[in-house]
């Protein structure tokens, strides 16, 4: 790991740009609906990999739409998202979605209530396709398909999780596949978008008539979010550039020519706000582990207290773990202030989506 981090660092060191590189223009109206009534709603750093540099939301008092502002350019994601997902963080990650299976059940149960068997699905943003692997359990005669921009499609396609992956721009699937798919799923994809209404008419140009949409993002409404400030991991800055009401993605699936079958902030709740704010507030207040962005290595002495204190908040990790699971996660799910929400909805037969 050592040499791979020095590896890496070379690549840093070439490729550090100012925020006028990293950063659009600031906005002073609402991407949504273009409203200029915008405040202030939380000013964060990188909790997770530690890169550097200042990252604003901001809400519309309109239509309460959350957005990054400014947001980042093409150069400042790629910069950010750089062995996050890949490269370094592969492994990890890749642990991560393998561990949650139950997540992908609940997923596939809710969508089965509503379509039983459908033929062909499309997961968007599917990453290692872990959810194909598990709804595949629900839907035995149902092809899963995936499509993600990082390398862990061929990590999918090799060990069998789908029958088919893409590394290509949704509207790019648009465009060759037009009214292929019975269900297109984005679990907590349509948050890192730059624009969200763009890939909601390039979802449904994939589905056939009668075919469901199915989308799962961060809840802002969820009472942690307020609680835990900035270590409310679904802020996840500066990854997720927008954050769509639910009210507002109703209208506009409604507008596209969807009925809505379903809408729940409960049930989509994922047991980890209390874990993983303890983790990220511990992660912000410690020494720097050694990684490639730093600009020189962390000393031995840094090293060494980091691995010493998490070892030693091992406990207070635990405590909160089962908070999570035996008191706020149902709590969270019947009150519908869960940390996210899930939207079905039905193409109509007379859909004509440019």
């Amino acid at each position: 790991m050592d040499s791979e981090i020095e590896q890496a660092r070379h690549y840093y060191k070439k490729q550090r740009h100012d925020d006028a590189a990293l950063f659009l223009k600031e906005r002073n109206d609402c991407p949504w609906c273009n409203s200029a009534d915008i405040t202030r709603h939380l000013h964060t750093v990188d909790l997770i990999q530690q890169k550097g540099g200042q990252f604003v939301l901001d809400r519309c008092r309109c239509c309460q739409h959350i957005f990054q502002n400014p947001r980042l350019s093409e150069i400042g994601l790629s910069y950010y998202y750089r062995d996050f997902y890949d490269g370094l963080g592969a492994g990890k990650m890749r642990d991560q979605f393998a561990s949650r299976r139950r997540t992908y059940q609940r997923r596939a149960s809710a969508v089965a209530t509503i379509e039983p068997n459908p033929s062909l699905w499309l997961d968007v943003g599917g990453g290692y396709g872990h959810f194909c692997e598990t709804a595949r359990a629900t839907f035995p005669h149902t092809q899963f398909h995936c499509t993600d921009a990082s390398n862990g499609i061929d990590d999918g396609l090799a060990y069998g999780r789908i029958a088919a992956g893409y590394k290509e721009s949704l509207e790019a699937l648009a465009a060759r596949y037009a009214e292929r798919y019975d269900v297109v799923s984005m679990y907590h994809y349509l948050e890192h978008t730059t624009e969200p209404r763009a890939e909601l008419r390039h979802a449904a140009r994939l589905l056939k008539p009668e075919g469901l949409l199915v989308i799962e993002v961060p809840n802002t409404r969820s009472l942690m979010s307020r609680w835990l400030g900035r270590y409310w991991l679904p802020w996840l800055q500066p990854q997720h550039l927008h954050f769509v009401p639910s009210a507002n993605l109703a209208v506009e699936m409604v507008s596209l020519g969807f009925r809505i079958e379903h809408c729940d902030s409960g049930t989509p709740h994922d047991p980890l706000d209390l874990t993983t704010a303890l983790l990220l507030a511990l992660n912000a207040k410690l020494p720097e582990g050694d990684s490639p962005w730093r600009s020189a290595p962390a000393s031995r002495a840094s090293r060494l207290v980091r691995r010493a204190v998490f070892f030693l908040a091992l406990p207070f990790v635990a405590v909160a773990r089962c908070i999570d699971l035996a008191f706020l996660g149902p709590l969270l799910r019947l009150s519908q202030h869960g940390n996210a929400y899930r939207l079905i909805a039905r193409k109509a037969v007379s859909d004509s989506i440019q």
